[in-house]
């Protein structure tokens, strides 16, 4: 699991591997939402359902995928996990601490559920 996800993070970054980094987790977490909504808009495009359209090896591979996003936090420092929890948080329960976010039209929600699901 350390070596698809510090591949997914050199890949994304373009940075050389570092199994340590703590932006490791989030990387994972966003391909798997953007892999999911990359399915979703080709099967719209084809004018397909959502469900059922997908060959039994796409499917695995997505069950795969949505497996290792929600498994990559037990391979991850706990406090990077936490800080990234601690970080996207505030997108959906603003405080006055939180300083400049972005406005909540202007947030992926998919996306961001992922990576707090996960």
């Amino acid at each position: 699991m350390k070596t698809f996800g510090t591949a997914t993070y050199k890949v994304g970054l373009k940075v050389h591997p570092n199994e340590e980094d703590p932006r490791v987790p989030i990387m994972c977490w966003g391909s798997c939402a953007f892999t999911i909504q990359a399915i979703e808009q080709i099967l719209a495009d084809e004018e397909k359902p959502l469900f059922g359209q997908l060959s039994c090896r796409q499917d695995d591979c997505l069950t795969s995928l949505t497996r290792f996003a929600a498994a990559q936090w037990t391979v991850s420092s706990l406090l990077a996990v936490q800080g990234h929890f601690c970080m996207l948080l505030p997108s959906l329960v603003p405080y006055e601490k939180s300083g400049n976010l972005p406005c909540i039209l202007d947030i992926d929600m998919f996306h961001l559920l992922v990576c707090l699901i996960f």
